[in-house]
């Protein structure tokens, strides 16, 4: 179960990442920290 983060990431980074150089940076950064606003938002409801 504890793996199960870090394979996640093996696996969605580098699409992350190329997404980033097609985008841009700064817009991939405001669309993570969106995310985590709503995952923590999300999160105090559990």
């Amino acid at each position: 179960m504890s793996a199960a983060p870090f394979l996640f990431l093996a696996v969605i980074l580098p699409l992350w990442g190329r997404l980033a150089d097609r985008k841009g940076r700064k817009p991939m950064l405001l669309r993570t920290g969106l995310g985590m606003v709503a995952i923590i938002f999300a999160t105090g409801f559990s």
